[in-house]
């Protein structure tokens, strides 16, 4: 089974540049055993059997999270704030990004962190 996972992510050590910028640590993924609703998985999980409120427990392996063409997917994509009702894409960011993700890979155990820029001067 594949799913598309929204997922949320911890935030910290935000600091404004010199330009304007507010800059902060989040952790964007993670690895491991994670419980999700299937209405948060999506139609796939639906397609599958599960009822919308059903426990979906999703192994997220560390092979898989912190391999580079996977990590390559957070690199410079919109930051929402909560999760859209629709896929954020080319025709509807505007709508929904508060900021961009500039991510740097740095692995911990469990997580791999980005870094977010948000122009604070909007």
């Amino acid at each position: 089974m594949t799913y598309f996972v929204r997922d949320k992510a911890e935030i910290s050590d935000t600091r404004r540049t010199g330009e304007g910028y507010v800059t902060a640590r989040a952790k964007a993924v993670r690895s491991g055993v994670q419980e999700y609703r299937a209405y948060e998985l999506g139609d796939a999980a639906i397609a599958d059997g599960f009822s919308r409120n059903d426990v979906v427990r999703v192994m997220r392996p560390d092979a898989e999270v912190f391999a580079t063409d996977s990590a390559a997917t957070f690199s410079h994509v919109p930051v929402t704030v909560g999760h859209p009702r629709e896929m954020v894409d080319a025709a509807n960011w505007k709508e929904y990004a508060a900021s961009v993700d500039t991510f740097e890979i740095e692995a911990d155990e469990t997580a791999l962190p980005g870094q977010e820029e948000e122009n604070a001067n909007q």
